[in-house]
């Protein structure tokens, strides 16, 4: 009996089996992932929370892993997409929280209590000497900014300083 490879390439699948929800992903080595994923919601570390809750009220044996399709490395993003363009509906039958796979954060808006928890979270964090290095380093070794991306840097930036000004007015009126 052979066993297959532990190191496969693709897009798969979690189905919750009792409400038919499903989560869509990719990785170079899937079964590692799926391994991940159910470690993380037994321990309750999933960075998704609505496949993790539905996790621990249905039961882990309620969730069946599956491979969608079998690709190479470099077509991964591309083939998840395809697939989460045909099943992604805003969290109504797919746990996925984005619809993109190239950037499964982009897009989403936090509430201003999530972004105080996240603040609070980082403040007074210290960083070692070696992860100063590190970062001194790779913010050395960059590539330099092409002026097209300046002036869209430049653009946000203005942006960014007139919302805060009007913010700014506004709080001034209300005290």
């Amino acid at each position: 009996m052979t066993q297959a490879p532990r190191r496969v390439s693709g897009v798969y699948r979690l189905l919750n089996k009792i409400n038919n929800r499903l989560y869509i992903g990719s990785s170079l080595s899937v079964f590692q992932r799926r391994d991940s994923h159910f470690s993380k919601m037994r321990r309750r570390l999933h960075t998704n929370k609505f496949l993790e809750n539905d996790f621990h009220k249905c039961g882990e044996a309620s969730f069946e892993f599956s491979i969608l399709e079998i690709c190479l490395p470099e077509n991964l993003l591309k083939v998840e997409q395809k697939y989460l363009d045909q099943y992604y509906d805003n969290q109504k039958m797919c746990y996925n929280l984005s619809n993109l796979a190239e950037a499964p954060s982009r897009g989403r808006k936090l509430t201003f209590e999530h972004k105080q928890k996240l603040s609070n979270a980082n403040r007074g964090v210290k960083l070692s000497k070696e992860h100063k290095e590190a970062l001194r380093k790779a913010w050395k070794t960059r590539p330099p900014m092409t002026s097209e991306t300046r002036r869209k840097l430049s653009v946000a930036q203005l942006k960014r300083w007139a919302r805060y000004r009007e913010n700014k007015e506004c709080l001034k009126r209300v005290v």
